[in-house]
């Protein structure tokens, strides 16, 4: 079981002779069990916070002590003392509040706030499983995962690496062989504590039409969760754009004028059929599907189409361009947007006298 160990230093306090706080910090008399104050004052000892600690695994302060101070029993079982340190084993998910009174020979010298939340887990990470999604081989898509701590401590997290089954993967990609997940912080207000963040980028870059599955996997310095391992997923193929034609040449435009493009997908389709294969147009699977720039340009109409199950192999979708009569020639441009990673953005030169 691994400790997080940090030196807490006791210093002397030349404060004038006093009675023992009670632990709401009121000026009253000592507590009868716990003696009474020494005549060098009573020390309130900065508050210990231990952060986060997984049920199964501990934190350990170590304190460097020069009074030669002996500490009392900590009010909560879940802190323990073991010579010159103060462990805290939480035993149930709950924020743990504890006190301990270090004493100096039969008078009570101080009093020492402790603060622990037990969780089942220290560390997570969004999504669980990476799903890249159709890539064409030879093409590559990035994605994240996101690491979470809780813990008031840096979590590095090292030995980073894709595999596919027990060796070593070409496919997947990761952007570093190490990171660490910043301290997380508590709310002085609400006393809650703030997960700290850190991304990490990978890749996917299939080589082969087919499945894949892979993880990512590395080690980290807490005992409950020494190894990590996220899932990844991704499929070799997919759509591939075609517009056609490239350019239209209105000529010269004496009425209203119509000239068709057609869009097709002459991708892959995975067997048994997988809509998410198929060609998409738009941004992020919506509109805008489309745009003519300038828009004064022209019209455009889009024959049926439905977003939901996109372009499949076996189908296409038709833009009709009508320009009317202008006094002057135009130049424009159609943009055709999909989800093909490799042409996100098809655009079509527009000409007219």
């Amino acid at each position: 079981m691994r400790s997080l160990a940090v030196v807490l230093t006791l210093l002397f306090c030349g404060c004038p002779t006093a009675s023992l706080p009670k632990p709401d910090g009121g000026n009253s008399q000592p507590d009868e069990d716990a003696g009474i104050a020494c005549p060098e004052g009573f020390i309130e000892f900065p508050l210990i916070d231990f952060g986060c600690v997984a049920r199964g695994d501990s934190a350990l302060i170590s304190q460097t002590d020069t009074f030669s101070l002996t500490p009392g029993l900590p009010t909560s079982p879940e802190f323990t003392v073991d010579g010159p340190s103060i462990r805290f084993a939480p035993t149930e998910e709950r924020d743990v509040q504890a006190t301990l009174l270090f004493f100096k020979g039969p008078c009570v010298l101080g009093r020492q706030r402790l603060r622990g939340t037990g969780v089942g887990q220290v560390m997570s990470w969004t999504p669980a499983l990476v799903d890249f999604g159709y890539v064409n081989p030879g093409s590559t898509r990035t994605s994240s995962v996101t690491f979470k701590s809780c813990s008031l401590q840096p979590v590095p997290i090292g030995q980073l690496v894709t595999r596919e089954g027990t060796s070593p993967s070409n496919t997947f990609g990761v952007d570093a062989g190490s990171l660490t997940i910043p301290a997380a912080t508590r709310d002085a207000v609400t006393g809650a504590i703030i997960d700290a963040e850190q991304r990490l980028d990978l890749s996917f870059t299939p080589a082969v039409n087919g499945p894949r599955q892979g993880q990512l996997v590395g080690a980290t310095m807490l005992a409950t969760q020494s190894v990590i391992s996220v899932q990844l997923r991704g499929v070799g193929g997919g759509p591939i754009i075609e517009v056609m034609p490239s350019t239209l040449d209105f000529g010269a435009v004496t009425m209203a004028t119509t000239q068709l493009i057609t869009i097709r997908n002459v991708g892959t389709r995975p067997t048994p059929a997988d809509p998410r294969a198929n060609l998409h147009l738009g941004v992020d699977g919506g509109p805008p599907f489309f745009e003519l720039a300038p828009a004064l340009c022209g019209s455009v109409a889009m024959s049926a189409y439905d977003p939901v199950d996109g372009i499949d192999t076996t189908g296409s979708v038709t833009l009709s361009v009508t320009l009317q009569p202008a006094a002057m020639p135009r130049t424009c441009t159609l943009h055709v947007f999909s989800n093909d990673p490799n042409r996100p953005d098809v655009e079509v030169a527009i000409t007219a006298q």
